[in-house]
């Protein structure tokens, strides 16, 4: 687990948040919102 900031350009700012290695690397290819969108997950519920 690492605790990283990633910007979300749907927000405009950067969220803090604590992921697995997996999730990061997932997250820099398609992006932290189609990432969340694509497990059924909010920006509130990982938050």
């Amino acid at each position: 687990m690492q605790t990283k900031k990633i910007y979300d350009p749907e927000l405009g700012r950067e969220v803090r948040l604590r992921l697995s290695t997996r999730a990061l690397r997932s997250i820099s290819k398609v992006g932290l919102s189609a990432y969340l969108r694509k497990k059924g997950l909010t920006l509130k519920e990982v938050m």
